[in-house]
């Protein structure tokens, strides 16, 4: 069996690291299993492909931090945000023609475009199963996720290529694509571990919505400035793909980098490599960079900000309200300067 590298970037919490590997374990007992061989290959492959896993993360801390008692249905809910992740991530190879994620070859560039499909079709299928064998609300907070989540793909695709995207436009795909899953793991977390009320519901999903914008602008972020080697995938997809992201619409802004919206308007869907690297490097000098991870650092320590103190009930929030900004200074690791 294929089991993806347990990857937990933050040093404040070892303490998951075996629940983590009991969501794989999960997962690939969920995802696995079909009676067409070809169908176990290619999903095992695209498991293999690893991650970061902030969103199973997201989810046993909350639970955790909701006075959950660990009795598996924990691990069963996250192993189906993790399928949710991993079936969006096969269609997205798909649709960008990616032929490589992490060093391990793409379902689509190994299998042809149908299995792709079917592949991410599977595990979406096997996590409503998985969350609904949970309970109903967790099974319905998962589904309207992927909802969300469609919405903010097809949003991306619509607005590709076009240099009159608003930020504003920008952040509420940010909220669709990433955001969702990001506060359906806290809900869901919450939920698991018997929470009903709706307050603090509502406290769980605006900490998941604030760190999920903080986490993506990073992703995009870093899309500009770090390198494939640091990244453990090809830099510059954004501009390639035509997907305008903040970081990149706010450098627009800026004076000294207005020559590439002229170079944008000119070559957009046809930049040669040369013309990706030169913007790239631009990006990197002056202020850029600094201005966007302070931003960034703003969104974190928002979210932070939601759990505030101690609740009436005895909630401990330090490692939820620690998490944010302990990921954003591992990120910045990733920075090339």
């Amino acid at each position: 069996m294929y089991f993806r590298k347990v990857t937990v970037p933050i040093s404040a919490l070892p303490a998951v690291q075996e629940e983590l590997e009991l969501v794989d374990a999960e997962v690939h007992r969920l995802a696995l299993g079909s009676s067409e061989l070809g169908m176990d290959t290619a999903v095992a492959q695209l498991l293999a492909t690893g991650g970061k896993r902030m969103r199973s993360v997201l989810l046993l801390l909350t639970h955790r931090a909701f006075g959950g008692v660990p009795d598996g249905t924990e691990i069963t809910a996250a192993a189906a945000v993790e399928m949710v992740h991993a079936g969006s991530l096969a269609h997205d190879d798909l649709m960008d023609a990616a032929t490589e994620r992490r060093g391990v070859r793409t379902v689509n560039a190994d299998y042809g475009t149908s299995m792709a499909v079917m592949v991410g079709d599977r595990l979406l299928a096997r996590a409503g199963q998985a969350a609904l064998s949970v309970s109903p609300r967790v099974a319905s907070e998962l589904i309207q996720s992927l909802v969300e989540l469609i919405e903010g793909q097809v949003m991306e695709m619509t607005d590709a290529y076009d240099l009159g995207r608003t930020e504003e436009r920008a952040r509420r795909s940010i909220s669709l694509k990433t955001g969702t899953l990001f506060r359906s793991g806290c809900v869901i977390g919450a939920l698991a571990a018997g929470v009903t009320e709706d307050e603090e519901l509502e406290l769980a999903r605006r900490f998941g919505d604030r760190f999920g914008a903080a986490f993506q602008i990073l992703d995009d972020l870093l899309d500009l400035v770090s390198t494939t080697e640091l990244l453990g995938k090809p830099v510059g997809n954004d501009l390639r793909q035509g997907t305008y992201t903040v970081p990149l619409l706010r450098a627009l802004r800026r004076p000294e980098l207005s020559w590439i919206r002229d170079v944008l308007a000119a070559d957009g869907r046809y930049l040669t490599d040369g013309q990706v690297d030169k913007v790239l490097a631009a990006l990197k000098q002056g202020t850029f960079v600094d201005e966007t991870l302070a931003y960034v650092r703003s969104l974190a320590a928002s979210a932070s900000a939601v759990l505030g103190e101690p609740t009436a009930a005895g909630r401990d929030w330090s490692v939820l309200r620690e998490l944010p900004l302990d990921y954003i200074t591992w990120a910045e690791s990733l920075i090339s300067r």
